[in-house]
C-alpha cells in the first residue's frame, strides 16, 4: 500500500509462510543517519524521512483494510487498540505479580486523550529506514504498523532517538508540524511516549 502511494519501501517479491519469511529488495545505503558526519547531512536525511512519514500518515486507513488492519473507532480504540495486543501477550506470559506494570496499564486506560479520535496509518516503530546520498532509500521494519494516532509515531521518534540519535529532535518535530500542516499535540505525544515505553 505504501509503495502504491509513492513511499519508498523495499519491493516485496513474495512470502514463504512455511519459513515465516518474506523475499524483498535489498535497499542500498546505511540504516541510521547518526553515522553522517555533519549536522547538515543529518538534517537532509531526516527531512526526507519526515516527508515520507507525513505521506504515510496521509494514506486513507481504508486502503489497509484488505491487508487485515483493523480501523479503530473512538478515542479509546484509536489510542489503545494496538496497545491491548501487548497487554494480552504480557498477561499470557506473566509469571509473578507486576504491580508497576499493572498500575501503568491502568493509568494509560484512565488517561486516553479523548479529543483525538481520528484513525490514521502509523508505522508503529518509527525511525527505521535506509539512506544514501542525503536521502532515504526506503522505510524498513514496519511489522508493528497499525491504524491508530499519529502521535504514536512522533512519540516513537523520541524513544528511538535515545539510542539511535537523529539530530535535533525538536527541529525534526517542528518540521513534521510544518509539512503536515497539523499542530503538534504535545500532551498526546507525552501519552504515547508513556504507552510506547510500556510496550517495550
Amino acid at each position: 500500500v505504501m509503495k502504491a502511494h509513492g513511499i519508498a519501501v523495499p519491493h516485496i517479491y513474495g512470502e514463504i509462510p512455511e519459513a515465516s519469511a518474506v523475499v524483498m529488495d535489498w535497499l542500498p545505503g546505511e540504516p541510521n543517519p547518526c553515522s553522517a558526519d555533519e549536522a547538515e547531512q543529518v538534517h537532509a536525511v531526516m527531512d526526507d524521512y519526515v516527508d515520507a512519514l507525513v505521506r504515510a500518515h496521509d494514506i486513507d486507513p481504508a486502503a489497509f483494510a484488505a491487508a487485515g488492519l483493523e480501523i479503530p473507532t473512538g478515542p479509546d480504540a484509536v489510542a489503545l487498540g494496538y496497545f491491548e495486543t501487548f497487554v494480552t501477550r504480557y498477561r499470557e506470559f506473566k509469571q509473578r505479580p507486576e504491580p508497576l506494570l499493572e498500575f501503568a496499564i491502568g493509568w494509560l486506560r484512565r488517561h486516553v486523550p479523548t479529543h483525538r479520535s481520528t484513525p490514521s496509518f502509523v508505522l508503529g516503530d518509527t525511525g527505521q529506514f535506509m539512506y544514501a546520498d542525503r536521502r532515504i532509500t526506503g522505510l524498513i521494519d514496519v511489522e508493528l504498523a497499525h491504524i491508530g494516532d499519529v502521535s504514536h509515531d512522533l512519540a516513537g521518534l523520541r524513544l528511538r532517538n535515545v539510542t539511535e540519535p537523529m539530530g535535533d529532535l525538536g527541529r525534526l518535530l517542528r518540521t513534521y508540524e510544518d509539512r503536515s500542516g497539523e499542530p503538534l499535540d504535545r500532551a498526546a505525544i507525552e501519552f504515547h511516549t508513556a504507552k510506547f515505553a510500556l510496550c517495550t
